[in-house]
């Protein structure tokens, strides 16, 4: 009996064999094809490439798109980054190469820029309502969020910080105001070492806190007039 019992299980081992086989070849396939789609769904995203390069080994792309709530405009950053090898960079991503920034019209489809060129690294965006004691809504680096304000009131102004690199010393930085319905627009503090905080005075003044050298100033802009009306050193001891 043990003999007989012994060829019949030999000849059951092989049928056992297939469906564990059979089980491995079609979880090694479910694992390729599942590599396969993850790796299309974390490609990265293609460049939005919007003009010739600037300088060697640099490219315009756009950045962060966001409406400004309460207006009909979308303000639209320019960026340059690295040559076409560079990866590229998340829209959300801090620290990128802001260059220029264009306000959109959604009505008419105009759009207008803020910069002539796209030469020049732009520091700091601010929008502002036009409001007493309204708070700045900042947008620092490139594609940062933009907060425009639409939890208060809608911004009527923006405030923009452009660096000025110098030779062999720290770049200094200029403020450019401008009104957002209108365009009206200019350069009314320059040579600032660095500027701090910012907030409006009144629904036309806007107040900021400015660094020139070791020096400490607030000073006061009327926006619709395009020019600094105070400043006041802000002695530190």
């Amino acid at each position: 009996m043990g003999e007989a019992a012994e060829p019949a299980a030999r000849s059951r081992a092989p049928w056992l064999v297939w469906p564990f086989a059979t089980l491995g070849v079609v979880t090694a396939i479910a694992i390729v094809w599942l590599a396969v789609a993850l790796s299309g769904s974390f490609r990265a995203p293609e460049r939005a490439i919007v003009a010739p390069d600037q300088a060697a080994g640099e490219i315009l792309e756009v950045g962060n798109v966001a409406p400004l709530a309460g207006t009909a405009l979308i303000a639209i950053q320019i960026r340059a980054v690295g040559d076409g090898r560079t990866k590229a960079i998340s829209s959300s991503s801090y620290g990128s190469d802001t260059r220029n920034l264009l306000f959109l019209d959604r009505k008419t489809g105009t759009s207008r820029r803020v910069l002539p060129n796209n030469t020049t690294r732009i520091e700091g965006i601010e929008y502002l309502p036009a409001a007493a004691e309204g708070v700045s809504h900042s947008v620092h680096g490139i594609g940062a969020d933009i907060d425009d304000g639409s939890r208060e009131a809608p911004p009527a102004y923006y405030l923009v910080t452009i660096e000025r690199p110098l030779k062999d010393a720290d770049p200094v930085y200029d403020l450019l105001v401008g009104t957002l319905a209108t365009g009206t627009q200019a350069i009314v503090m320059r040579g600032l070492s660095g500027m701090d905080q910012s907030g409006m005075v009144d629904a036309t003044r806007l107040g900021v806190v400015v660094r020139e050298g070791k020096t400490l100033y607030y000073r006061v802009i009327d926006i619709p007039a395009l020019k600094q009306v105070e400043s006041h050193k802000i002695e530190i001891g």
